[in-house]
C-alpha cells in the first residue's frame, strides 16, 4: 500500500499527492517527475560536511554501514545540511533516514529504537 510502505520512495510525499490519488481514482495517472522537494535556498560552505557523508555511504554500499550523528546548537544549519545530503541522495534514487533527539532522549537508547524502526 503507498501509504504505508517501507521506503519512504515509494509513498506519497504529501497531502497533495493522497489528495490527487482519491480524486483520480480510477483514472490513470500520469507518473510526475519532479524531486519530492526543492530546496530553494542554495547551499554553501560546508563541503567537508558533504564529502564526509558521502564517504560514509560508499562505506556502507561494501557493507561497512555506520550512521552519521549531527549535532550543534540551535540555528547552525544541522537540518539544512541534511536536507541538502537528502536532496542529493534522492536524485540518485537512495533513501535516507534521520531522526531528531531531544537533550533528554540522548541519555538512553529510545532514539536508537526509533532509528531503527524507521529502517524497518
Amino acid at each position: 500500500m503507498k501509504m504505508s510502505d517501507k521506503l519512504r520512495l515509494n509513498r506519497y510525499s504529501n497531502i497533495e499527492a493522497v489528495i490527487e490519488a482519491v480524486e483520480n481514482k480510477g483514472r490513470t495517472l500520469r507518473k510526475k517527475k519532479n524531486i519530492e522537494r526543492v530546496l530553494y535556498s542554495d547551499f554553501i560552505g560546508r563541503k567537508e560536511y558533504l564529502e564526509i557523508a558521502f564517504n560514509l555511504l560508499k562505506k556502507s554500499s561494501t557493507g561497512n554501514g555506520q550512521i552519521l550523528l549531527v549535532e550543534g546548537i540551535t540555528g547552525i544549519g544541522k537540518t539544512r545540511l541534511l536536507k541538502e545530503i537528502e536532496y542529493r541522495l534522492f536524485l540518485e534514487g537512495k533513501d535516507i533516514q534521520y531522526i531528531r533527539i531531544s537533550d533528554k532522549e540522548k541519555q538512553g537508547f529510545d532514539w536508537l529504537m526509533r532509528l531503527l524502526e524507521r529502517i524497518g
